[in-house]
């Protein structure tokens, strides 16, 4: 992006992006103890889906889109779930190697994860959002060069399960996953969870964000995991400067108010059957907690992604419920006891950043995975972009492993 005079928004995109220094941050009295580094696939099906747009001004247009999983798509996306089994450590890629040039104004670090180890040893993973994040890195000297590196971040589950794989060890994993993935102990398991959800496994590969010299990994249920921003060590779970409880999870979905120049981290309770909190935590540019604020929230809930204007937070609440007694007694996966009805509305919670009174609207049912923007306009009234689908994704695993080949989209995602 070329940056203009008084283009602070240009500049703010691109340091969303870009974490400009690759210097190791200082680690002493903000996180904990560090720790250490350490068959014929079948066919997928083909399916047709036909996708029907609303228009402006009521008019109706029927577009049919074509989605066949049956060509190269197929490849692509089984490629998608193929295990990482060497770590990069700095894989340097010459201007003479690129297609076109990048500018010399263009410096810094692009980080990125996601989940990339998909096996328990031998055993496929029920489901690979389950699978342990992989940060990956590309730094940008400046010269036309790219570093590229990768690491997977060193959770206690991580090391635990690959130092047990070490010693011969053959069964499931030693945490059960939020998505189905088995756990050693079976049965019983989960018990006591519906209180405390950060006994399942912390996979931390959801989301990495950069911010006041300090990088995260993010999962939807467990704390945030500092890493190294050069080599990509593991530091370990922290506390944010003992601003978070021990041991709670933290959204993988942050937000960034540039104006105020706030990194908005917040927290809920995904495996909660009944009444539930979600909880702000407003941190300046040095890591400082400037504000927290708490709203209570009615049945249960996915918050996936939430949206801030400058003076909202902004949630969606579709109609969901989670059965807490085959997930206590550990016969099911957290994600498998959350149940969608349509024949209920979402609700749009807009919450005051200053602790004033939540203000609650009903919508048709629907289901929002992510929120794209969020504003007050000049009446007042808060307009938020998001990407509806009419029901929750389908997010049970499949019993053999098998998930990322059986998977159809023209059945398992419903059109937006």
């Amino acid at each position: 992006l070329k940056e203009s005079e008084g283009s602070m928004q240009s500049r703010t995109l691109c340091l969303l992006f870009l974490a400009i220094s690759t210097q190791a941050p200082v680690t002493w009295g903000w996180a904990p103890t560090p720790v250490l580094p350490g068959a014929t696939r079948p066919a997928l099906r083909s399916r047709a889906v036909q996708c029907r747009r609303q228009l402006g001004l009521g008019t109706s247009s029927k577009t049919c889109l074509q989605l066949s999983m049956a060509d190269t798509k197929t490849t692509a996306w089984l490629k998608a779930w193929k295990s990482v089994k060497v770590e990069e450590e700095n894989y340097k890629v010459e201007a003479s190697q690129i297609e076109g040039e990048i500018p010399d104004d263009f410096a810094g670090t692009l980080y990125r994860n996601g989940p990339a180890l998909f096996e328990m040893g031998d055993r496929p993973l029920k489901h690979p959002l389950d699978g342990d994040g992989l940060v990956c890195a590309w730094t940008f000297p400046g010269d036309g060069t790219v570093n590229f590196r990768n690491r997977f971040v060193r959770t206690e589950s991580h090391l635990r399960e690959q130092a047990a794989l070490s010693r011969g060890y053959t069964g499931g994993g030693l945490k059960a996953g939020l998505f189905g993935s088995e756990s050693r102990d079976g049965l019983g398991k989960h018990l006591l969870l519906v209180k405390k959800e950060s006994n399942l496994k912390n996979c931390a590969n959801t989301n990495v964000i950069h911010w006041a010299g300090r990088l995260l990994a993010l999962f939807e249920l467990g704390g945030p995991i500092e890493m190294d921003r050069a080599g990509l060590n593991t530091v370990g779970e922290t506390r944010i400067a003992n601003t978070i409880v021990q041991s709670a999870s933290i959204g993988a979905r942050p937000r960034y108010d540039p104006v105020k120049e706030r990194l908005i981290l917040f927290r809920y309770n995904l495996v909660s059957a009944d009444s539930n909190r979600a909880t702000f935590y407003e941190y300046d540019s040095n890591w400082k907690l400037q504000a927290k604020f708490e709203a209570p929230i009615p049945g249960h809930a996915v918050f996936h992604d939430i949206a801030i204007t400058r003076s909202k937070y902004v949630l969606h609440q579709a109609p969901t419920a989670f059965d807490a007694v085959p997930f206590g007694l550990g016969l099911k996966a957290g994600a498998e006891c959350i149940s969608f009805d349509g024949s209920k509305p979402a609700v749009f919670h807009v919450v005051p950043r200053d602790g004033g009174d939540t203000v609650s609207v009903e919508v048709e049912a629907a289901f929002v995975l992510h929120i794209a923007n969020a504003f007050d306009d000049d009446q007042g009234n808060v307009i938020a972009d998001v990407i509806q689908m009419p029901r929750l994704p389908g997010m049970e695993g499949d019993a053999s492993g098998t998930w990322q080949e059986s998977f159809d989209f023209g059945e398992d995602i419903p059109p937006a």
